[in-house]
């Protein structure tokens, strides 16, 4: 059997809006440039990481930027992540919290965190 210390959902299937798909993928390629990875699906769940990692890598983050810094933080100390395809389903009950207001603060973490600000 194959050990990988970290691993994470990337969305094979997704079935969102164009606008939502447009969006996801703006900020992907965004990611990848700016923190030189090559990871897609930045925010798609769910995360898995061996504990002692965890504990060599506390996020500090504490919004929607938590899965980025995850991914930054095991990319730069070269911690190999396994993408997992999985498929993705609309929402069947709820709204979703997400919204420009969410799409700004990411994009704002993202240019703090380049910047070695936080």
């Amino acid at each position: 059997a194959n050990s990988t210390p970290a691993a994470k959902a990337v969305r094979a299937v997704r079935r969102e809006t164009l606008a939502r798909r447009v969006q996801s993928f703006f900020f992907n390629v965004l990611f990848q440039l700016l923190f030189n990875s090559t990871a897609w699906d930045v925010n798609a769940k769910p995360k898995l990481m061996e504990r002692e990692l965890l504990e060599k890598f506390p996020l500090k983050s504490r919004n929607y930027f938590i899965d980025a810094e995850w991914v930054i933080r095991l990319t730069r100390a070269n911690v190999p992540i396994t993408e997992v395809p999985v498929e993705f389903f609309k929402r069947s009950h709820g709204k979703s919290k997400i919204h420009i207001l969410a799409a700004l603060s990411f994009i704002k973490d993202m240019i703090i965190y380049k910047l070695n600000l936080r």
